[in-house]
């Protein structure tokens, strides 16, 4: 049923009940403004004529996010928002009911307290208590409703999010629009929207603000609707039309005024600063991921100044912002805070002067009791009214601050949409093999790889895929599996139309060079993309021990939650990938150098063994020469002209030369014997008052005192401007009282002149609060990345220390909300604690000691209440950020391996993962929700309600001291002057005894944030200052690398080899080798300076001397030449840098990709680069820094043999001698010695030296 047939039936019942009272009608009319305000919400979205299509119109981007919430408003559904709505609406009409109560009850209690008449006082006290326990169950729930509004519309938008994302591969084609580096006006002249590189922060950061912000204006224009009608008919009919329009003639005018000296566009402006902020957090992420590659690379100051850059442009913009804001607030505050006193004094009061004919007869207390009470009723009404006009102005700016996010939101919606429509077509049909039929292979710019492609493979045969860097081998699959469109010839594949990659009913897997893991079990790690459900414990162990990972079944229980990402070597992720195969056992398998970092052994075991056992039909990307024995046809790519040839191959006399060379092949790999050691659980920081003044020292400038000085000044003209502003509310009751219309004016004169200082102060408290927000964030993060990013301890703490495992999170969103609470303190707690003072003096001296007494006894009682009722929050808000830093983790990981993802078929798989995640932050949203609806219940009434029941005790308890002669003798003005005063100044106490109260909810969630931070700020010192294993020691010599009766061990623990003892000299190169899971690349860490050595001494030469190519290829968030020059930076000026760079790609045989690229070109170069042209910009790297050693670690295993050999080649004329980690034949003639790994030789490990190598040459000047 929808609202409107709910409102109908209302009617109909309301109809026979407006005899009873204007105040019905009010409420009828309420009702029917909201039904129309409903219908225009929804209008937009009715059904067209059959064959009409719709006027296409350009939307806002608030206006597309609120269709996508708006259908909760016309059907009842519970689980996107629907009974919040309704609740919404009924509790907006019973405030109306409650306030309407409210008015007349407080006529009652100001004419009896004028009176004296202590019987009817107390009845109508008695009344009063009632309403604000109703009120107090009211309030807190009405505010519940909303927060679980806005937690819905999250759910919402976030699912409707996310089911655009992964619907077909739309996150991969995200990511591969973003990393196309597109300008803005190229993609407008391509009927494109904006690019969007962070879709992550949009979805966890951007959606949750616009959910949390359009429910609460959703709300307030629900009660600004229904109330403003309501109060605004009352208030006409009693005292006239222009009481009706006031509130909303000021109010709205007062709006107008402030965007009429706003000199930006908010929105714009916000939505500028929060990218530049989401920029600074991918920083984060990306190191954090990359951390071992930029740690082997020594990057960190790198990162340090790109990060600085990064966060300092963001704190520009927003110190830009709010200077500019300035005259906007103070309109802002002036109108809505401090006139608005002025202006309710003078439509309330004012009229009893100046538009009575005849003069009141104030000679009997009742009269003027009977004023009194008239006043105060008049009074509620208004001020509802004001609130109501107030809540449309609010909520007006609300939107306009909600544009920038929303607009993020939007454009991210646009973007998945337009991608869905990119990818359509039919050029890939189902079948029982994988045939291109005069295919043309462009990349997704129209660029040509490879034309007129036509080649089949049927089940039971194979394909050997080659060709150079860069000729589009990966990019053949990428059509293939649906990633890229094409639009000339037809592909056949089992499973057709690809909508989710190659992996399809068992039909295609794809094995890549470096898996993808996911974050989970063991189990779903062998299953992916599948959950693993299926699997049982022999079962999985059973796969594993055929590629030789049993150890890992022994290492981890079988539901641990592991990032296998960071637990597992090369070798094992590539393992885990053929385990994969076994476990899904497809008719086809694309094999793309799978087995690169694996054993000879285990290579043959699968091409010989698992392939032939399965009859999986396979194609293999590779540049060896010996798997052309595993092959029956050979496709080479790169022709001249985007040519090919196709041929087939001789397995038998490949087999011989294969078998020729296999005694240079490694033995079968053996197991890991000991048992891997668990990560240390993150270690929990108790947040305590040194912690947070630590923190706060560092964060605090020097130069900020005097800033602090001057809040001081302004904190205490603010006082002073409120106790005399309160005092002369009082004045202008005894004017009333005396008639005296020219003290009135003066009074409301001098009303506007404490306004608009009290405003001046207000808002230059409120900039100096937010510039020393900003001031502490540049303080804590300066101090922050200098050790993070020094000695790379990022790579220590995330990889060695595992106590923080989300560096990234605390070091962006927890550090911002720290400062900011911070901050915050300021006016919640110093503001408050001064006027309490200064109102207690006050009311002192007005009533006595006992009433001040009372108020310490009620502040000492209250405060201990709300203390034994609070819930731990700390520990609330620091298990929500967690899980809000997880839930984007998951977000980030999907982004950052889009396309493996996009290959396995993962998109169902990752958005199951993600969706648990969030479910997770959701669950623990919805248990905060009820816990601080508990607690505010409790809050409530002793920070809200309370202080109302109060004030009209202590007013009662002067006037009953006073005899009716003592009144009538002034008619009344020196005890409406008292009155007005005690009411008001009650009011201004309780309120600042409330935000004293709340600071213990205030404190606790920033103790959760200030546990998180010094939790990081220890760690990080911990690993700085950590001394060397007393058992090892590092030793700087000249020319000389090596290891001398060293231990390698994991930082868990496991002993790998002990004794190690090998010495490499200038110009005689090693090579390391070995089964994999042995120590190859812990040796590459040791002998780096990544991990320490448990025993023994490490040689290591001085200064530049060394430089590690790790395994994974670093792509730097850079320019083209940055990719070159990394960690180094090279200026325009420097032009022998870039003719060097320029040789340095030529030689490493990329020179195209200068062609393409200018050399000051920023791109996603991870994405648009193949990782051969990774490997290959790896190895100038290492020829434009030309250090003495270069230690190798499988850098070149994307790249074919013959250029493998030349970039050895340059090596050797570059004078570098390397110490190289591979089990590539082809690499031993250019090394004099190899160390070998292998739990067959004693102490895990021997040496020897090589019969026949190349020498040599000296080093090059």
């Amino acid at each position: 049923m929808t609202i409107e047939g709910h409102a109908e039936s209302l009617l109909t019942q309301l109809t026979g009940a407006m005899s009873a009272g204007g105040g019905m009608r009010h409420v009828l009319v309420a009702v029917l403004v909201v039904l129309a305000l409903v219908r225009g919400a929804t209008r937009g979205r009715r059904r067209l004529p059959p064959g009409k299509k719709p006027a296409k119109r350009r939307e806002s981007a608030l206006r597309s996010i609120w269709n996508l919430l708006c259908p909760s408003l016309t059907r009842f559904d519970l689980a996107n928002g629907g009974w919040q709505i309704y609740a919404i609406l009924l509790l907006s009409l019973a405030r109306i009911y409650l306030m309407n109560q409210a008015s007349r009850i407080v006529q009652r209690l100001d004419f009896n307290a004028m009176t004296r008449d202590q019987t009817e006082f107390w009845a109508g006290w008695r009344q009063q208590l009632k309403l604000s326990v109703v009120s107090c169950v009211h309030r807190q729930t009405y505010k519940y409703v909303e927060t679980s509004l806005a937690v819905a519309w999250r759910k919402k938008l976030t699912r409707v999010i996310h089911e655009k994302y992964f619907h077909g591969k739309n996150y991969y084609l995200l990511a591969q629009q973003s990393a196309q580096g597109e300008t803005e006006s190229e993609r407008e002249t391509k009927n494109k929207g904006p690019s969007v590189d962070d879709p992550d922060e949009r979805i966890s950061e951007d959606a949750k603000e616009v959910a949390t912000q359009l429910a609460h204006v959703f709300c307030e224009g629900i009660y600004a609707s229904t109330a403003g009608t309501f109060f605004a008919l009352k208030l006409g009919q009693l005292y006239g039309a222009h009481y009706a329009l006031a509130p909303y003639l000021y109010l709205w005018g007062m709006f107008a005024l402030r965007n009429a000296v706003s000199p930006i566009k908010m929105g714009k402006w916000l939505l500028s600063t929060r990218e530049l902020f989401a920029k600074y957090k991918t920083g984060h992420q990306l190191l954090v991921t990359n951390s071992e590659a930029v740690a082997a690379l020594d990057g960190g100051r790198f990162e340090e100044v790109t990060l600085r850059a990064r966060f300092d442009a963001a704190v520009k913009k927003a110190r830009a912002f709010h200077r500019v804001v300035v005259w906007p607030n103070l309109t802002e505050q002036l109108a809505y805070t401090w006139l608005i006193r002025s202006f309710m004094a003078t439509f309330v009061v004012g009229p009893h002067l100046y538009l009575q004919k005849v003069k009141p007869d104030l000679t009997t207390v009742a009269n003027i009791a009977k004023l009194r009470g008239d006043i105060g009723h008049q009074f509620v009404l208004f001020v509802e009214s004001m609130i109501a006009a107030g809540a449309t102005a609010k909520m007006l700016n609300q939107l306009t601050r909600i544009a920038g996010p929303a607009t993020r939101v939007h454009q991210l919606l646009s973007a998945l949409d337009n991608d869905v429509s990119e990818i359509e077509g039919d050029v890939i049909v189902a079948g029982d093999r994988i045939a291109f039929d005069h295919v043309d292979v462009r990349t997704p710019d129209g660029s040509l790889l490879v034309r007129d492609l036509s080649f089949a493979i049927e089940k039971g045969t194979s394909l050997l895929l080659t060709g150079h860097n860069g000729a589009g081998k990966s990019s053949i699959f990428r059509c293939l599996g649906g990633l890229w469109n094409t639009t000339v010839g037809s592909i056949v594949k089992p499973g057709g139309k690809a909508g989710d990659g190659l992996h399809q009913q068992g039909g295609v897997y794809y094995l890549p060079q470096k898996p993808y893991n996911v974050r989970g079990t063991l189990k779903e790690q062998m299953a992916y993309p599948d959950s693993g459900s299926a699997i049982t414990d022999e079962g999985m162990r059973e796969v594993l021990n055929r590629v030789d990972l049993s150890h890992l079944a022994g290492a981890y229980d079988t539901d641990a939650v592991v990032n296998w990402g960071e637990v597992l070597s090369l070798g094992e992720m590539q393992r885990l990938a053929i385990a994969r195969l076994l476990y899904h056992e497809p008719a086809f398998a694309i094999l793309d150098e799978c087995t690169s970092a694996v054993s000879g052994e285990m290579e043959r075991q699968l091409y010989e063994v698992v392939l032939k056992e399965a009859k999986t039909a396979y194609i293999t990307i590779s540049h060896r020469p010996v798997l052309k024995a595993y092959h029956d046809q050979l496709l080479t790519i790169g022709e001249p002209n985007a040519g090919y040839t196709l041929e087939t191959l001789d397995r038998a006399s490949y087999a011989r030369e294969t078998s020729r060379a296999k005694h240079r092949l490694q033995a079968k790999s053996t197991l890991a014997s000991s048992k891997a050691v668990a990560p240390a659980a993150p270690a929990e920081s108790k947040a305590s008052f040194a912690s947070f003044c630590e923190l706060v020292r560092i964060g605090l400038p020097t130069g900020k005192a005097k800033k602090l000085s001057i809040v001081a000044l302004a904190l205490v003209a603010h006082v002073g401007i409120k106790v005399r502003s309160t005092a002369i509310l009082g004045e202008m009751m005894s004017a009333i009282f005396a008639q005296d219309a020219s003290a009135f004016t003066r009074m409301v004169a001098a009303s506007v002149g404490y306004a608009c200082a009290g405003a001046t102060v207000e808002q230059a408290m409120q900039y100096m609060e937010h510039d020393l927000a900003e001031s502490m964030m540049e303080g804590l993060t300066k101090s922050f990345l200098s050790r993070y990013l020094t000695d790379n301890a990022f790579y220590k703490l995330v990889q060695l220390d595992c106590r923080v495992t989300d560096p990234q999170q605390r070091l962006t969103t927890d550090l911002r909300n720290f400062t900011n609470n911070t901050a915050a303190l300021i006016p919640q707690f110093a503001k408050p604690l001064a006027e309490l003072f200064w109102f207690s003096y006050s009311i002192q001296r007005m009533v006595g000691t006992k009433a001040v007494a009372f108020f310490g006894a009620y502040l000492l009682v209250g405060s201990s209440l709300i203390r034994a009722a609070m819930p731990e929050f700390r520990k609330i808000v620091a298990k929500e950020s967690a899980l809000e830093g997880m839930f984007k983790a998951a977000h980030s990981r999907v982004r950052h391996h889009a396309e493996s993802i996009a290959f396995y078929g993962g998109g169902s798989r990752e958005k199951r993962i993600v969706n648990t995640k969030f479910d997770e932050l959701m669950t623990h949203a919805q248990d905060r929700l009820l816990v601080t609806w508990k607690f505010n219940l409790i809050n409530g009434g002793i920070v809200r309600e309370a202080p109302n029941l109060v004030q009209w005790l202590l007013r009662n308890e002067y006037s009953k001291g006073m005899a009716d002669a003592d009144v009538i003798r002034d008619g009344g003005e020196h005890l409406g002057r008292v009155q007005a005063f005690i009411f008001d100044a009650t009011n201004q106490m309780f309120i600042c005894m409330g935000q004293l109260l709340n600071l213990a909810e205030h404190l606790e969630n920033l103790g959760g944030l200030t546990s998180r931070v010094h939790e990081l700020h220890s760690v990080l010192d911990q690993v700085n200052s950590a001394q060397p294993n007393p058992g090892a020691e590092c030793i700087v010599t000249d020319n000389v690398l090596g290891l001398q009766d060293v231990t390698i061990a994991t930082p868990t623990g496991k002993t790998l080899a002990t004794h190690v003892n090998v010495e490499v000299k200038e110009g005689r190169s090693l090579m390391v080798t070995g089964p994999n899971a042995v120590g190859k690349t812990s040796f590459f860490r040791v002998i780096g300076g990544l991990w320490p050595a448990a025993a023994g001494r490490v040689l290591r030469p001085a200064g530049k001397q060394l430089f590690l190519v790790p395994q994974q290829v670093f792509m730097v968030a850079g320019t083209f030449s940055d990719q070159i020059t990394y960690p180094q930076r090279v200026t325009g000026a420097d032009v022998g840098a870039f003719e060097q760079m320029l040789s340095l790609v030529r030689l490493v045989g990329v020179d195209y990709l200068a062609k393409r690229h200018s050399w000051d070109e920023e791109r996603q170069w991870e994405h648009i680069l193949s990782l051969g042209e990774q490997q290959r910009i790896g190895m100038a790297r290492l020829f434009f820094h030309r250090p003495t050693f270069g230690i190798l670690d499988e850098c070149t295993s994307a790249v074919s043999v013959d250029a493998e050999h030349k970039l050895y080649e340059e090596a050797q004329k570059y004078g570098i001698t390397c110490i190289t980690i591979s089990q590539r034949l082809a690499l031993t003639e250019f090394h004099d010695d190899e160390l070998h790994f292998s739990e067959d030789h004693p102490n895990n490990w021997c040496f020897r030296q090589h019969a026949k190598a190349k020498p040599a040459p000296s080093k090059k000047q």
